[in-house]
């Protein structure tokens, strides 16, 4: 008898996004701020910035908190709207 594969739930349109602006706010605040220089600020590789900004992914307590410190913002100016529109696509009360 074979083993089942473990499959990945495959994400549709109508899963909730959860993207964030740190790519808005590193270029509004301080447009010489590249990925690069971010990364090496948090400690994390060029791709996970990427990835942060397109929503691929979330950056953990400590990542966020440096990139608050470095972009010169904080977590409320960053995640506000993101989590506001999270919280109204689902429905969260």
């Amino acid at each position: 008898m074979k083993n089942p594969k473990k499959t990945r739930a495959k994400k549709t349109d109508k899963e909730p996004k959860f993207p964030n602006k740190i790519s808005e706010f590193r270029k509004d605040k301080d447009p010489e701020i590249f990925q690069k220089e971010l990364a090496e600020a948090t400690g994390v590789t060029q791709q996970m910035i990427s990835k942060y900004e397109v929503g691929e992914s979330i950056p953990n307590g400590v990542v966020t908190y440096l990139i608050c410190e470095k972009l010169n913002t904080t977590f409320s100016n960053l995640y506000e709207e993101t989590l506001k529109a999270y919280i109204i696509e689902n429905n969260i009360k």
